[in-house]
């Protein structure tokens, strides 16, 4: 899992600590700091699993209990997990469960990453790809997932890249796209100098040259030219940024 990603989850939870757990968080806290008392990491998440099927609605699973899931399980408390843990697909089960449940875009992101750790390359991409059409932020999530999207080409490189523009408007930029480390930019230096305002600007452009030709494409990546219009409306970006149409 990419840091950058890891470090976007653990300021979601730093975030969270403020507010007092509520009763589903504690329960599944409960669990977890249990973990050395169960005979193996099979049985820990079968205890999860029971007490997530006790929730009365799938969908009232809250977002901040999947956090905490990734984080203990996922996370940097997850080396562990990985390295003596349950079976690869019980933990597949588990999320695919979790994410059928709940509906949450970063349980489908953690599922991608264990698809990819069991060689299942096209099905990883797929759940990647959803994942981060729900969750701006999961652009993040690991290289080896963004790499898989240029692989394939075609419409999951679309799809890929049409993710990062949304991102990219909502704060969130995908390590190692340009005006990343490849212009040599500091991402920790404190400073913006309009880069992120340029990596939208082009980002768009390209999208609309290199699908000049696929009316369908076009359309949808025009979509996006509107939430950029609403962007610029708003003060988040600068009237600088013009949307010019693809090359003839």
């Amino acid at each position: 899992m990419a840091m950058a990603w890891l470090a976007t989850l653990m300021d979601r939870l730093r975030a969270a600590q403020g507010t007092r757990p509520g009763a589903q968080q504690r329960r599944i806290l409960s669990i977890i700091e249990r973990r050395d008392a169960f005979p193996d990491e099979s049985r820990l998440l079968d205890a999860l699993s029971a007490e997530l099927a006790a929730v009365a609605e799938p969908d009232s699973i809250e977002e901040r209990t999947v956090e905490l899931l990734a984080a203990h399980l996922r996370g940097p408390g997850g080396e562990g997990f990985e390295r003596a843990g349950a079976p690869l697909a019980r933990q597949l089960d588990f999320w695919q469960a979790l994410a059928r449940r709940s509906g949450s875009p970063l349980a489908r992101a953690c599922r991608a990453d264990l698809l990819l750790l069991a060689g299942q390359a096209d099905r990883a991409l797929d759940e990647f790809l959803d994942a981060v059409e729900g969750d701006a932020s999961l652009v993040h999530f690991r290289p080896e997932l963004e790499a898989l999207a240029r692989e394939r080409a075609g419409e999951a490189h679309l799809r890929y890249r049409m993710a990062c523009l949304r991102a990219a408007l909502a704060g969130f930029r995908p390590d190692g796209e340009p005006g990343d480390a490849e212009r040599g930019d500091d991402p920790d230096d404190g400073q913006d100098d309009g880069q992120d305002d340029d990596y939208v600007r082009e980002l768009y452009g390209e999208l609309l040259d290199e699908h000049r030709g696929d009316p369908d494409a076009l359309a949808r990546i025009r979509e996006l030219g509107a939430l950029i219009d609403q962007a610029v409306d708003r003060g988040d970006l600068p009237r600088a940024i013009v949307r010019r149409a693809p090359r003839p």
